[in-house]
């Protein structure tokens, strides 16, 4: 089998698994009662007050793109799935979840009970705690270095920090309005920190998401190097595996 056919086809059977992945574990989501709290108010929101779930979204729908892209590359259309892909993963999948995996753990690491209390597998099970917060990163890393997302240097742009901007404030003050609206953090963490250290870890929290945003291109580009040319990019696409 030549290697860019095996490329194609590892390519497909990764997006293909994760897309299944997540998308079982949205299902999941939206099938089963949602972590009790003990402020009767708490319920707002939803499981969208938490990021773990926007960043399952955001997985599930850079992969599904990555998958269209796979089957779409014969046609004429591909390279507009393909641009959207790059930026969906560039922008958002990529910085949201690295920083999603290494805060939930760092923060496990040091007191569970201020992010993953104990007991609370009951509604949120161990695999759907691994596929949200452990395979996430590990899955990026093998996509960046299967698939070069980067942009060409003359060509498209397909990372915008600006719009992984957006999301970070939108989310910050989504978190605030429900805390106003209830009386309760969402996370266990800011129930214990004062007003002016609540405001250090947003600051810190956002300066570390946006940091991501920058380590993600770095990635890409140890990766695969500098892409010079949009062609250069088409040509190059995928790893070749031998």
């Amino acid at each position: 089998m030549p290697a860019m056919v095996r490329s194609y086809v590892l390519s497909v059977l990764v997006h293909m698994s994760a897309t299944i992945v997540y998308g079982y574990s949205l299902y999941w989501c939206y099938t089963n009662p949602d972590i009790p709290t003990k402020n009767p108010k708490g319920a707002i929101g939803w499981r969208y007050k938490y990021l773990t779930f926007w960043d399952l979204w955001l997985q599930f729908i850079a992969f599904s793109l990555c998958l269209l892209s796979d089957i779409l590359s014969t046609q004429s259309k591909s390279s507009q799935i393909a641009r959207l892909r790059d930026i969906v993963f560039n922008s958002l999948a990529l910085p949201v979840g690295i920083f999603v995996v290494i805060s939930f753990w760092g923060i496990y690491a040091v007191d569970r009970e201020l992010i993953f209390p104990t007991g609370i597998e009951k509604w949120y099970p161990v695999w759907l705690n691994h596929t949200t917060h452990t395979i996430v990163l590990p899955v990026l890393l093998l996509e960046s270095y299967l698939v070069c997302h980067q942009s060409a240097s003359r060509g498209p742009r397909t990372s915008y920090p600006h719009l992984l901007l957006i999301v970070v404030i939108a989310y910050l003050l989504w978190t605030l309005f429900i805390a106003m609206q209830t009386g309760h953090w969402v996370y266990g963490i800011l129930e214990v920190l004062n007003w002016p250290s609540r405001g250090a870890f947003f600051a810190g929290s956002a300066s570390l998401i946006m940091s991501f945003f920058y380590v993600g291109s770095y990635i890409n580009t140890t990766f695969w190097g500098t892409v010079p040319t949009a062609k250069a990019k088409s040509d190059n696409n995928r790893r070749k595996v031998k």
